[in-house]
């Protein structure tokens, strides 16, 4: 999947939604390799969550909106 810039996500791992870190995409780095291997920059709402990293890989969060279907009760 595709995100861009300004996309509302939310914290996933390992089929867990993390509902306390919700954030914007601010900036895609474009890997080479592959998009798999892109890291993106999020801007998390609540401020504690945002570390400095070198970004999150796709896997480790997902669109708000797709993950509202997977688990609507929040």
């Amino acid at each position: 999947m595709k995100y861009n810039v300004g996309d509302l996500v939310v914290r996933r791992w390992r089929d867990d939604i993390f509902w306390e870190m919700v954030g914007i995409i601010t900036n895609v780095y474009h890997d080479p390799m592959g998009s798999e291997w892109n890291r993106h920059i999020i801007k998390w709402a609540n401020p504690e969550y945002n570390i400095d990293s070198q970004g999150w890989r796709v896997g480790e969060f997902e669109l708000i909106e797709d993950a509202t279907k997977k688990c609507p009760t929040k």
